[in-house]
């Protein structure tokens, strides 16, 4: 005699017991826990931190900056390789003064365009010009020298040639 296997109990589930506790991390595709990890590849799960803005390297010509009347100055330098001149109507009262050292410091060169402010100071041995949209020039004076420092402003144009 033979003794059949014993049956085993098959669970049921009625929709009164199931409740979404019980199904809780499973999906509706065959009942397999929902996944962890980001379902593209690349995607991270928490944004990336933005790299800091570098400001523009700043920029540098060589040159010379001439005041031969009352009323004007002129600075020429090479910039990438154009000569640029800047010529600016000035205070009066600025004594005669030349300058084979003048260094102009720039970010772009679309800076060095158009019509622009300047304000600085000539001293006895050297100067320091502002443009209003950030360049400024610096060197020291050759001949004939300054008697006293002198505040200057006025207001200008580039050229490229």
């Amino acid at each position: 005699m033979s003794a059949e296997p014993e049956a085993l109990p098959v669970p049921s589930y009625s929709s009164e017991s199931d409740t979404s506790s019980d199904r809780e991390g499973l999906t509706d595709q065959g009942g397999l826990p929902e996944p962890d990890v980001p379902t593209e590849p690349g995607e991270p799960d928490l944004p990336l931190p933005e790299e800091p803005q570098k400001p523009p390297k700043k920029k540098h010509a060589r040159g010379t900056l001439v005041r031969n009347n009352f009323d004007e100055i002129v600075a020429t330098f090479v910039v990438e390789g154009s000569l640029m001149i800047f010529r600016a109507g000035v205070n009066r009262g600025l004594q005669p003064f030349t300058s084979k050292k003048a260094k102009l410091t720039y970010e772009y060169r679309a800076d060095l365009k158009g019509s622009h402010t300047i304000n600085g100071t000539i001293g006895t041995l050297d100067f320091d010009l502002c443009f209003d949209n950030g360049p400024h020039i610096t060197g020291s004076i050759n001949h004939p020298t300054p008697s006293n420092e002198c505040e200057i402003h006025g207001n200008g144009d580039w050229k490229a040639f």
